[in-house]
């Protein structure tokens, strides 16, 4: 009988422990961190307020996406008020300069046609924008032909000569529609790509582009290609990102 009643406690105890132990593993597994850089951002609204939850909840949705794009294994955590703990695992520092890129870079793109008259005026009216490109600078329109809500996708490849890195662009089907009515009514004319206020390029529409894609091709190489892909991707930062602190973790 005595035996019997110390095989049950003994039973008791070891499943108590066992529950316990299970209670336990979800709290550890919380506190894991990504080994690799830690990113401490804050986030501002655009007129340099502080911002609200649901603007870093957007901040974050876009800061996401476009680690994924960039194929980065990476945790994005809301830490409200105001700011973001971002750990990006199986990485090193020689990568922090394309991080950096990827959480602070507005990437606002417009399309814009080049008024050539302007251009060649010393004093471009107040509807236009004058901007500095390869060839110098340029008078834009200012109302832009299309925005970067128009690009359902973004991708980095080399063209067709496979010499040059260039941005290919997939319009959603608004976009195409706007982007081919656009193109049909502006043949000969320049027609500028502008990222967070710098031209990236400024071709010649030769004919109507009524495929929904579209390419931008300058003056970089292909990780820089594939750094305004990913941005592009993730789409614009609905405010402003400031890095408030940068380091390496789970390394001894």
């Amino acid at each position: 009988m005595r035996t019997r009643l110390v095989l049950f406690v003994a039973l008791v105890l070891t499943l108590v422990a066992g529950a316990c132990s299970d209670s336990e593993q979800p709290a550890t597994e919380a506190a894991v961190s990504l080994e690799g850089l830690r990113f401490i951002v804050e986030v501002i609204a655009e007129d340099g307020s502080p911002a609200d939850e649901e603007l870093v909840r957007r901040s974050a949705a876009v800061i996401t996406s476009r680690l994924e794009a960039a194929k980065f294994n990476a945790k994005v955590i809301v830490a409200l008020p105001g700011r973001l703990e971002i750990q990006l695992g199986d990485t090193d520092e020689s990568l922090a300069k394309i991080a950096t890129d990827l959480l602070t870079r507005s990437a606002n793109l417009t399309f814009h046609l080049v008024d050539a008259d302007a251009t060649a005026s010393s004093e471009p009216g107040p509807d236009h924008l004058l901007l500095e490109s390869e060839q110098g600078p340029l008078a834009l329109i200012s109302q832009p032909v299309l925005e970067g809500g128009a690009i359902s996708q973004a991708s980095a490849r080399m063209d067709a000569s496979g010499h040059m890195p260039v941005v290919w662009l997939l319009f959603t089907d608004q976009g195409a529609q706007d982007f081919a009515q656009a193109t049909t009514q502006h043949v000969g004319r320049r027609l500028a790509i502008v990222v967070d206020g710098k031209v990236l390029s400024a071709p010649v529409i030769q004919e109507p582009i009524t495929g929904g894609e579209a390419v931008i091709s300058g003056v970089f190489d292909l990780a820089e290609a594939e750094v305004l892909a990913a941005t592009l991707q993730g789409g614009a930062l609905p405010g402003r990102v400031r890095i408030l602190d940068m380091q390496l973790i789970g390394r001894e």
